[in-house]
């Protein structure tokens, strides 16, 4: 069974990791709320094909230590995905680091707020020859004279879509016009 490891699982990617599971995957998911995860597990039909992990990225240490645990357990993922906020940096570059310590070859999704840059954060991104790295941008919606901010399901629906379609970069709602942003 292939793996994957969800980070930020249990909330806004909550159907995208139900629907890795629901489609053959073995989900790790890793994240920092008991509550969510619980919830998590009681919405997935394959909940022996998921693998909660509660840890906060930013404790580096214990961080790397549940990465490594994980994948011994489960082994190491073939599919990432990836929500870390832009002031964890450091716990992007531990994923990848320990994703990329054997040979194996794996997709990187990495879900980015609509005032990132794509192209700053894939030149500053160093994926190994093994991986594929994928951004997803999380936009707004323009409706009714107005606009709004993505729901959960816009979000998970849109990581969804990349994955199938293997996109290497893909917006999910829209990103201009900026003064329309909410």
């Amino acid at each position: 069974m292939k793996h994957g490891l969800v980070v930020g699982g249990t909330g806004m990617l909550a159907k995208t990791t139900i629907w890795l599971a629901d489609n053959g995957y073995h989900v790790s998911v890793l994240a920092r709320n008991q509550r969510k995860t619980d919830k998590l597990l009681e919405q997935s039909r394959h909940r022996e094909q998921l693998t909660p992990v509660l840890v906060d990225y930013n404790n580096h240490e214990v961080w790397k230590q549940r990465l490594r645990e994980n994948f011994e357990r489960n082994g190491n993922p073939r599919l990432v995905v990836a929500w870390i906020h832009s002031d964890a940096e450091k716990a992007r570059k531990i994923i990848i680091q320990e994703v990329s310590k054997t040979s194996i070859p794996f997709d990187l999704y990495i879900i980015l707020g609509s005032s990132s840059n794509r192209e700053v954060v894939r030149q500053n991104t160093a994926v190994p020859e093994h991986c594929t790295l994928h951004i997803v941008q999380l936009g707004f919606v323009v409706e009714n004279n107005g606009s709004r901010w993505l729901t959960h399901d816009d979000i998970a629906g849109g990581v969804i879509e990349a994955i199938k379609h293997e996109k290497i970069e893909h917006i999910v709602g829209a990103l201009e016009p900026w003064n329309l942003r909410p």
